[in-house]
């Protein structure tokens, strides 16, 4: 699990949070992404894992209710370079397992077999 960063400052503010941001993948990617030959059906759900590029680095006002907090999000501007359907159960496993030790990091304990 990845440990807190500490983000910094921007401009004297506090860098609270990160996000990523991937224009080309959002409504349709510009070119195509090669996968593996594939046939999707109509309504079919599946997983696609994206290796992307940061290409850029911004700063934005983190606002709550409209109101300027004074802290800044770092947002990553991401490129979309190839892409790979995965399996979902092996998505949904590696979820429950990454949520589980952010609980666990945060003293946050679970009851055996009512938790799971």
């Amino acid at each position: 699990m990845a440990k807190p960063v500490d983000l910094g400052k921007y401009e004297s503010r506090p860098v609270i949070m990160a996000s990523i941001t991937i224009p080309n993948a959002g409504g349709g990617l510009h070119d195509a992404l090669a996968l593996d030959p594939v046939m999707l059906h109509t309504g079919e759900e599946f997983v696609i894992a994206l290796r992307c590029r940061a290409e850029n680095i911004t700063h934005e006002v983190v606002k709550h209710k409209g109101e300027d907090t004074g802290n800044y999000n770092r947002v990553h501007k991401c490129v979309a370079m190839s892409g790979m359907i995965i399996d979902s159960d092996l998505v949904a496993d590696m979820f429950t397992a990454q949520r589980k030790r952010i609980d666990e990091a945060k003293g946050i304990q679970t009851i055996p077999g009512i938790d799971d």
